[in-house]
């Protein structure tokens, strides 16, 4: 069974190229608070925003997920 990790590959991404949760909400068209709640469990996205979020960060699908 694959194991998701998105929420700490997210952090991790984030935060490596020295991106708030307020630029990257700006960066795709969501508040700072629903990137916070994505990053600690409470919201779920959905691909086409998971999506959204790894062209904005760089990285592949597989990069953020696994």
């Amino acid at each position: 069974m694959t194991k998701f990790n998105f929420q700490n590959n997210l952090i991790r991404e984030r935060s490596k190229r020295g991106i708030s949760q307020r630029e990257l909400g700006k960066m795709i068209g969501l508040s700072n608070g629903t990137i916070s709640k994505i990053e600690n469990g409470t919201r779920t996205p959905d691909l086409p925003l998971v999506e959204k979020i790894a062209s904005a960060l760089g990285v592949s699908l597989e990069e953020l997920l696994f």
